[in-house]
């Protein structure tokens, strides 16, 4: 798992990605479904280019080796051929997600790092781990949602600091909340005053090559968001749950026993924020915003990959679990059904309006075969290497289509407005035949 490849890595005073979903991920199965998080701001953000070399067995059972691999372990640590690799066959940014074949051994690259380990502390739930001396974090708080942006396009400019996200309000109160009473207790005394001017980027320092090298980041970064824009730096408590410790990441579920992204991925910034704060208004209208938990108009949380050359955001929904939990006493059909709409309707509709092609699927209800001329005809590709590979179709059907294949139980899915954004797109300029 992640946690057990990590602690070796510092060990060795390098590091690796660490999900969002957490230590407990599995190293082989988070490469294949996403393997993204917020070191990606230096690390490269895709995890086909973090990968020297596979052992895949087809769903037919052949063996293939691929990159390095195919001259034997021991070439493992030297990567392969600049250019397409056959390693893209079964991961590429949305690819299948690890539904085609079994992936038995990978070859990862791992990245420097600063040599002082972690110090755990606390009992339980409560563990904790200290920050080094050469790891630091620092929240600042900006007049406005421009400025945040700003600045982070700024930062990201000058090659500074080791990883930043924007924080959304309701991620502070889950850190105070001991319990989900209590997580609610805090939050419906939230407003929309308060939720809409609260804008905080978190900034991850790290002193890769020494203590001077990170104050100096911290100076350009100060120098930026407190002298340029206004912002201020809060005060910050150097120890870590997620991050480094990997043990925070059920919180996402406390609220309601429902957390889902409708939207994941990362796009430029100006297709992926235009994506997220266009859904963010959608989500306060009927009758998505009875469903859901609250959010007050929240921007959702986003980070920058590879210096900002893309922004990564996952827009989040919290319904109540018994609600659309089939087996439940309190289970309502029309909440399931309107969650359903909202996920592969109105977020991918919206995602096609702004060329974000999120990471979900490859179906009729997804970005990817619509947005196909202006990506390669990624979806193309995909079906051709399926039928390649698995022609009789073994490998976990009904992927990959499995969106279509809701979509033959729920018609009602293609909206019109859906419909009408297809239009577009299908007029388009730069639509190919």
């Amino acid at each position: 798992i992640i946690a057990q490849l990590a602690a070796e890595c510092y060990k060795r005073d390098l590091y690796y990605m660490v999900p969002g979903g957490g230590g407990q991920c599995a190293v082989i199965g988070n490469f294949h479904v996403q393997g993204q998080g917020i070191f990606c701001y230096r690390m490269n953000p895709w995890t086909e280019r973090r990968c020297n070399g596979a052992e895949w067995i087809t769903p037919e059972g052949g063996l293939v080796t691929m990159g390095s691999l195919q001259n034997g372990d021991e070439n493992a640590f030297i990567g392969g051929d600049p250019g397409p690799e056959l390693i893209g066959l079964i991961k590429g940014q949305i690819a299948w997600w690890g539904c085609m074949g079994i992936t038995t051994k990978l070859a990862l690259k791992l990245y420097p790092f600063q040599p002082e380990g972690f110090v755990p502390e606390g009992v339980g739930t409560k563990t904790v781990v200290t920050l080094p001396p050469r790891v630091r974090y620092q929240n600042y708080t900006l007049p406005t949602e421009e400025d945040l942006v700003e600045s982070m396009t700024k930062i990201s400019r000058e090659q500074v600091c080791g990883a930043m996200n924007r924080v959304p309000a309701f991620w502070r109160t889950i850190a105070k909340a001991k319990g989900r009473q209590e997580f609610w207790d805090l939050w419906n005394q939230m407003t929309y005053e308060e939720v809409e001017n609260t804008h905080i980027l978190r900034v991850l320092f790290i002193g890769y090559t020494s203590l001077k090298q990170l104050e100096y980041d911290v100076q350009v970064v100060d120098d930026i968001i407190v002298k340029e824009h206004g912002g201020t730096a809060r005060r910050t408590r150097q120890t870590d749950e997620g991050t480094f410790l990997y043990a925070n990441v059920t919180g996402m579920w406390s609220m309601t026993g429902y957390y889902a992204s409708a939207v994941v991925g990362s796009e430029s910034a100006r297709s992926t924020l235009g994506c997220e704060f266009e859904l963010a208004d959608r989500l306060e209208e009927e009758p998505y915003k009875s469903i859901y938990l609250p959010e007050y108009h929240e921007r959702p949380w986003y980070s920058p990959f590879d210096f900002n050359r893309a922004v990564y955001t996952e827009f989040m929904q919290f319904p109540d679990s018994q609600k659309v939990d089939p087996h439940d006493r309190k289970f309502d059909s029309s909440v399931t059904a309107t969650n359903i709409e909202w996920m592969e309707a109105i977020c991918v509709g919206t995602q096609m309006k702004y060329g974000f092609q999120g990471l979900f699927g490859n179906g009729i209800l997804n970005s990817s075969q619509e947005l196909g001329p202006t990506k390669h005809n990624y979806h193309v590709w995909i079906d051709r290497i399926h039928d390649e590979f698995d022609p009789m179709n073994l490998a976990n059907p009904p992927s990959l289509r499995a969106i279509d294949a809701l979509l033959n139980l729920a018609p009602w899915l293609l909206t019109e407005e859906y419909r009408q954004t297809q239009n577009r797109i299908a007029t388009s300029g730069w639509k190919e035949e």
